[in-house]
């Protein structure tokens, strides 16, 4: 995760290695802070499957490198406010395995309509 993703938590994600991107945060362990994107994917103990959960920049970094994508999507428009976007990415080097529709509840306003959907680079 990117130090915006990282400072938005404010915590540690339970029950997995947290890693950050970031060139000016020094952070406690077990938190690893790691420069670059690049950095992370060279860890030691580096698992398979690495997730990244963000924001913008980290996404642009890490799609070079990705060989599946779990993303959610909106199937609206976000409101103006919205400030940080998946990157654009080549739909053609990937396919997708499976999707899962969710609905907002009946008279709900605040929700979205979204997607969970899982590309695998083809």
């Amino acid at each position: 995760m990117g130090r915006r993703t990282w400072e938005s938590l404010g915590k540690a994600l339970p029950d997995r290695e947290n890693v950050v991107v970031s060139r000016t945060l020094s952070l406690p362990e077990p938190i690893v802070v790691v420069r670059s994107v690049e950095d992370a994917l060279l860890l030691p103990n580096a698992s398979d499957p690495v997730f990244v959960i963000g924001g913008a920049e980290i996404y642009s970094a890490a799609l070079p490198f990705a060989h599946d994508l779990y993303l959610t999507e909106l199937t609206e428009t976000l409101p103006p406010e919205a400030d940080c976007f998946f990157p654009a990415w080549d739909r053609g080097q990937f396919k997708e395995m499976s999707r899962e529709r969710h609905k907002r509840p009946p008279g709900e306003i605040e929700l979205f309509d979204y997607d969970f959907v899982h590309y695998v680079r083809s």
